[in-house]
This record gives structure tokens, sequence and C-alpha cells, in this order.
């Protein structure tokens, strides 16, 4: 990505205490690229898009469905489109599972939280 190839480090570029030297996006990017050389074997993700434009959060996700081939990723997401490429979903209602299984299995549950997600944010 250009941005990591524009800090004067690369992706051994510190972030300042307060992070204030870098966005929320970069800070992002930058930690996701650290784990794509890491390669934990658990990776948890919180909203890890939330502040990307839509075409770095494109290539974010692709890095996610790619850069860990050997990797567990757990995403906490409420981005549709961060997820639908995901094995398995799991959606939470009030603290308890609601639904799960894979894209498809949740997307057929008759009047899913998930189903209704996706129809709205494809229309």
């Amino acid at each position: 990505m250009p941005f990591l190839r524009s800090l004067p480090d690369g992706i051994d570029s510190e972030i300042s205490r307060d992070g204030a030297n870098l966005s929320f996006g970069q800070r992002q990017l930058l930690s996701l690229a650290r784990m794509v050389v890491r390669q934990p074997p658990v990776l948890l993700l919180d909203e890890c898009t939330s502040a990307l434009d839509p075409v770095t959060q494109e290539a974010a996700q692709k890095t996610l469905i790619s850069g860990f081939p050997m990797t567990t990723v757990i995403a906490i997401a409420h981005r549709v489109e961060t997820i639908m490429n995901f094995d398995r979903i799991i959606v939470f209602d009030e603290g308890s599972i609601a639904e799960q299984g894979s894209v498809e299995e949740v997307l057929k549950v008759e009047n899913g939280i998930f189903a209704n997600m996706v129809k709205i944010h494809r229309a």
C-alpha cells in the first residue's frame, strides 16, 4: 500500500503514545500490515475497517481474506461488507447468539437479523 511505503520506517514506523502522528485509519492499516507479517494463530479485530475510505477498505478486506492463511480471524463488525467473505458468521442480539452459520446459511434465515442488514445495505 502506498501509505505504508510513505512512512519513514515503513512497517516499523512508530505510532506516538497518543497516536497523533497518524490518523485513525492509518493506524488501522499499519496494525493490519504488522499482523500480516506476524501471522498470529488467532487475530481478533474490532471494527478494523471503520475509519477507512471505501477503496482502502476493499484492499484491507482482501488482505483479511487472503493474507492470513493459517490464522483464525475473528472480526467484530457492523459493516456488512466487512464480513461477507468470512467462513462463518455469528450474529448476536442482546448478548445471545441469534444466528450462526455460513454467509449463505445465515442469509436464508427468514426475517433474519443478518439478512435484513444485507437488504438495507444493498438498498
